[in-house]
């Protein structure tokens, strides 16, 4: 099962560049930052892929950490990261709010974005799928 968040979310502005790149949007994604992934509404899903997106600066992007062989990657395109939310049904996932996601995406950081405290929540969500 392929993780959710991170390669989905892991959650951009309107689709208008020509060769896919996107310019890296504000700290959230509009979405209420207390809801829930479980409450999320299929706007509220692609609003959100597509804010994760342009942080890695469109869909189909890749960040390499430097000095490292890791990389994370934004899912493949806004329909990849729609539907790939069916994978995230844990109650880890399910309980995560939009806010702790968001500020563990937003500040993303090499080479391992899940071991900074702010990005707890999300690093329960991608465990209890594996």
């Amino acid at each position: 099962m392929k993780p959710f968040v991170l390669t989905a979310f892991l959650a951009m502005l309107a689709s208008g560049c020509e060769d896919g790149a996107m310019a890296r949007p504000g700290p959230d994604s509009g979405v209420p930052p207390t809801e829930t992934f479980g409450q999320m509404t299929a706007a509220d899903v692609g609003r959100l892929c597509d804010w994760t997106a342009g942080c890695f600066g469109g869909y189909g992007r890749t960040m390499s950490c430097s000095g490292s062989s890791i990389t994370m990657s934004s899912a493949k395109s806004r329909e990849d990261c729609v539907s790939s939310r069916v994978t995230a049904s844990s109650s880890e996932c399910t309980s995560m709010t939009v806010g702790d996601y968001e500020t563990c995406v937003y500040n993303l950081k090499c080479p391992l974005l899940w071991m900074d405290s702010d990005c707890s929540a999300l690093a329960d969500c991608i465990m209890s799928m594996m």
